[in-house]
């Protein structure tokens, strides 16, 4: 029997290891939101309740050493965050990078800023946290970049997963939000939208000022390793525009030419790590500008993937790129049905993805607080059981 990092290994390689190895929460995108795991922890009978967070805005919650106890992991995740500021207190909380929270004491309505500067606020018993206002919205004062505080990489301290040696694959996680992610969320849809149909305005420095934050990061995060990490991964979205996703012509006029550059950086200094690139709402299209940049890994989107089947992607692409998810069908889909079309949906994906190795099951799209607990442990049970080679 392979170790989890060896398992893990042999499948980025795009080789068949003993079975397809299980991400729970690693990349802070998969996983299971708050509500979801204390329900799947009191439905299992294990008294424990979520505590942090592995992703403040969406609500992923940081699994539980109580919870992998019943389902291993074979990913431990180090994302990045900073401590809470808490009047010197022993015992401090880490949180996402500059997230503070505060809480309305008649609504239960909360709101949060990051460190971007963006506010994001949630309603009382919602999923996730939404974005609320525009901080470089339309037209922007000379001197805007060098007057604005920016997020301090050198400041981001290290998340890690409860059990984060016993041979698991690590696998360290981005510095903030995608490029065009973070760019929509700072200037907006409607600004972004008309500085990229122009070929100009403040939408093409602020892309080279988040790549480069994100570039300083990875050199010093990376230089401080011993050991070099199995996985590195990045984040954008795709599907934020009008016209969702991207359009493949406009990726590879605006992003690619700068993912590359940044992924050839953290190449350079990493060269054995695997690079995943957790990319929401990709075209089918742009899936090669993927490999072409360097990509290795990159996310199971059912969600959003244009003019494909995942049969094609798999057939098309599965000698070249190794694929992280949990399943094929919709979010609706996904684990909503009854046991046995959440164990049929993990069974599906298997049986699309494992041959020949280079698939990794992961909970994606992340479990709400409306997917039934016995559900995700038929899916959780499946994936371990349907999962052997």
């Amino acid at each position: 029997m392979r170790t989890p990092a060896e398992r893990a290994q042999t499948a980025a390689a795009l080789k068949e290891p003993d079975r397809v190895p299980v991400d729970i929460g690693a990349t802070g995108l998969t996983g299971l939101r708050v509500e979801a795991q204390d329900q799947l922890l009191r439905h299992l009978k294990i008294d424990d309740v979520s505590e942090r967070r592995l992703n403040e805005p969406m609500r992923i919650s940081e699994p539980r050493a109580s919870l992998l106890g019943r389902f291993p992991t074979d990913i431990a995740c180090e994302l990045a965050v900073a401590r809470t500021e808490n009047g010197g207190d022993e015992e401090e909380e880490e949180r996402q990078v500059g997230w503070r929270v505060e809480t309305d004491a008649e609504t239960q309505a909360e709101r949060a800023e990051d460190a971007w500067g963006v506010e994001w606020t949630r309603e009382a018993n919602a999923a996730r946290f939404q974005p609320a206002g525009l901080p470089l919205e339309g037209e922007l004062q000379d001197g805007w970049m060098e007057s604005r505080d920016w997020p301090e990489p050198a400041q981001a301290e290290t998340l890690k997963a409860p059990e984060d040696g016993d041979g698991l694959a690590r696998l360290v996680g981005p510095f903030g939000y995608g490029l065009l992610e973070t760019a929509l969320l700072l200037r907006g849809r409607s600004d972004v939208n008309r500085d990229i149909a122009l070929g100009t305005g403040p939408t093409f420095p602020l892309l080279e000022k988040i790549a480069d934050l994100k570039a300083e990061y990875w050199e010093r995060r990376l230089s401080e390793m011993e050991t070099p990490p199995m996985f590195l991964m990045e984040r954008e979205r795709l599907d934020l525009l009008p016209g969702l996703p991207m359009e493949p012509k406009l990726f590879r006029a605006v992003l690619k030419p700068r993912w590359e550059r940044l992924f050839q950086a953290v190449r350079r200094l990493s060269p054995s790590s695997f690079l995943l690139f957790f990319c929401r709402g990709y075209a089918v299209e742009t899936v090669q500008d993927f490999i072409e940049a360097g990509v290795q890994a990159v996310c199971l989107d059912p969600l959003s993937v244009r003019y494909s089947k995942p049969s094609f992607l798999k057939r098309e692409y599965g000698l070249s790129l190794a694929f992280w998810g949990g399943g094929v069908r919709s979010k609706d889909d996904f684990l909503k049905g009854t046991e046995e079309q959440a164990k049929d949906c993990v069974k599906e994906a298997l049986d699309l993805f494992a041959p020949g190795g280079g698939f990794i099951w992961s909970l994606y799209p992340a479990a709400d607080a409306d997917v039934p607990p016995r559900n995700i442990e038929a899916a959780l049970d499946a994936a371990y059981e349907y999962g052997l080679y």
